[in-house]
């Protein structure tokens, strides 16, 4: 499941520990440097393990997601990329490596300098400054290619949002692209670009999830479920479910009913209940 978060504040720090959050995106930068321990990263389909010192920066629309190791501390920054002004250029005209490894002392400074800013006076001027300082550093170091001008940041954002919204209607790439004015090739593009696949697999992750929640959490049909969460028919609903779960929709309600039912005994248990 791949969840877009549509943030509206221009800064949140705070510290971490043995942290993991699932696969998310959305428009503002989002950096974790480790502090002690090791912290499971992934960025755009790179896994990748923090040791201390290290960096990891996922940009606007970079797919993220983290880990627990069960021995982790870090430090974690989302930034709008808007209060970066003077790095505008980077941004809109380079795409970045996610990694910077071996940073050391250093990066560790900065960060608890941030978050220690940003904890009690939170002063933008002095935040501003500590992240030109650390972002700075970590341009010199890593690698870039040419953004591609055909793949619109702004256009990502907004179909992301409004598949958030809509995925249980009867939609398609083409109806979609229809609503934005683009080309349906160009934001298959654009998808793609962004998640590594594409619109129709995002959008069948979507309705497979809240399918998942009423098989879980309600007592609908079969073909409620299957009309509810957006599928047109129930051979499609089954193929899809199957493809991404590994069972089908029938499998997967009584995997649930068992495991309530187990949770259920060993809560009565422990409360010294017996049969």
């Amino acid at each position: 499941m791949l969840y877009y978060e549509n943030r509206v504040s221009d800064f949140h720090v705070t510290p971490v520990s043995n942290w993991g959050f699932f696969p998310h995106t959305h428009h503002n930068m989002e950096i974790l440097v480790c502090t002690s321990g090791i912290f499971g990263v992934s960025c755009r389909g790179t896994n990748c393990d923090l040791n201390p010192g290290d960096m990891m920066i996922a940009f606007s629309h970079d797919v993220h997601s983290y880990r627990k190791t069960g021995e982790g501390d870090g430090i974690l920054m989302i930034i709008n990329p808007q209060v970066l002004p003077l790095f505008r250029t980077r941004f809109q005209e380079r795409r970045y490596e996610n990694f910077l490894m071996g940073g050391g002392r250093f990066y560790i400074s900065v960060a608890e300098a941030i978050c220690q800013e940003y904890l009690t006076d939170r002063k933008r001027e002095i935040l501003v400054g500590y992240l030109y300082v650390l972002l700075g550093s970590a341009f010199k170091t890593l690698s870039y290619t040419k953004a591609d001008p055909g793949v619109s940041e702004d256009l990502f954002s907004n179909v992301m949002e409004y598949l958030s919204e809509h995925y249980s209607e009867h939609i398609s790439l083409k109806t979609v692209a229809k609503i934005f004015g683009v080309d349906p090739c160009h934001l298959s593009r654009t998808f793609t670009k962004h998640l590594s696949y594409g619109f129709l697999k995002y959008l069948h992750m979507l309705r497979v999830e809240y399918a998942k929640d009423l098989l879980k959490n309600s007592n609908m049909k079969m073909s409620e479920i299957m009309e509810n969460s957006g599928f047109a028919d129930q051979k499609t609903f089954n193929r899809v479910f199957r493809e991404l779960v590994n069972m089908t929709p029938r499998e997967y309600r009584r995997c649930e009913d068992d495991s309530e039912r187990t949770n259920l005994k060993r809560d009565f248990s422990v409360h010294g209940y017996r049969n």
